[in-house]
C-alpha cells in the first residue's frame, strides 16, 4: 500500500494544550530550506525502490523551479500612527488591539445578543470581555443586551431576535451546540425574511 490511514480524534483537536499536538507541529511545520530538502529526499527514496515503478508512478529527482519575489512588510494604519507588521511572525493581533482604528464604529446598544439561559453566564463574560476589547480601540459597546431563550429551537432564538429594538444593527447569537439545522434556520431568516446583520457563536 502506499499510505495507511491517520488522523486525530476531535478530542485531541479541541484540547490546545494537548503535548500531541505540539509534538505534530514540532514535526510537520517546517521553513522552506528544510521543505526542500525533504522533498529532494523523498524522491531519492522513491527511486532507491520499485514500488513507484510497479504502479506505474514517476516522481522528479529534482523540484520545479518558479520564479518568485519578496513583498515588502506591510503597514497597518492606525488613528495616529503607521506600524509595520512583523514579517517573521506574519502577525498583526496585537497591533489592532492596542491602537485606535482610524474611524471607530459607535455600536451602543444596536447590538443584540440572544442565548440560551442556560448559557447567561458565558454571555456575560462574552459581553465583559468585548467591552475591554472594544474600549482599547475605542469602539462604543454596551453590556445591557442580552435576552435569553428557553427552549434550544431556532424558533426561540428567531422569535426573541424579532422582538429586538428598530435600531438594532447586528443580532449574535450565541449556541448551545453546532447544530446544521439551527444554524441554517437562523441564517436563512436573517437572510432573507430580516435583512439585519446576524452572527452565529458557540458557547463552549
Amino acid at each position: 500500500e502506499m499510505c495507511v490511514m491517520t488522523g486525530l480524534s476531535d478530542m485531541q483537536r479541541q484540547n490546545k494544550r494537548s503535548p500531541v499536538l505540539r509534538d505534530i507541529a514540532n514535526i510537520t511545520r517546517y521553513n522552506p530550506t528544510d521543505k526542500v530538502k525533504r522533498l529532494e529526499g523523498f524522491a531519492e527514496l522513491s527511486h532507491s525502490s520499485d514500488v513507484c515503478e510497479r504502479w506505474g508512478v514517476g516522481v522528479s529527482r529534482s523540484l520545479m523551479p518558479v520564479t518568485g519575489r519578496n513583498l515588502p512588510a506591510e503597514t497597518i494604519k492606525n488613528s495616529d500612527r503607521e506600524v509595520t507588521v512583523n514579517t517573521q511572525r506574519g502577525t498583526f493581533d496585537t497591533i489592532t488591539r492596542t491602537r485606535f482604528v482610524l474611524q471607530s464604529a459607535d455600536v451602543g446598544s444596536n447590538c443584540l445578543i440572544i442565548c440560551h439561559q442556560r448559557d447567561f453566564q458565558s454571555a456575560l463574560l462574552f459581553v465583559e470581555q468585548s467591552f475591554g476589547r472594544a474600549a482599547g480601540i475605542n469602539i462604543k459597546f454596551t453590556r445591557d443586551s442580552i435576552i435569553t431563550v428557553e427552549s434550544e429551537r431556532a424558533e426561540a432564538f428567531i422569535s426573541a431576535a424579532e422582538k429586538r429594538p428598530g435600531d438594532t444593527r447586528i443580532v449574535l447569537f450565541i449556541l448551545p451546540n453546532d447544530s446544521k439545522d439551527r444554524y441554517d434556520a437562523i441564517k436563512r431568516h436573517f437572510c432573507v425574511t430580516s435583512a439585519v446583520l446576524s452572527q452565529v457563536v458557540l458557547s463552549a
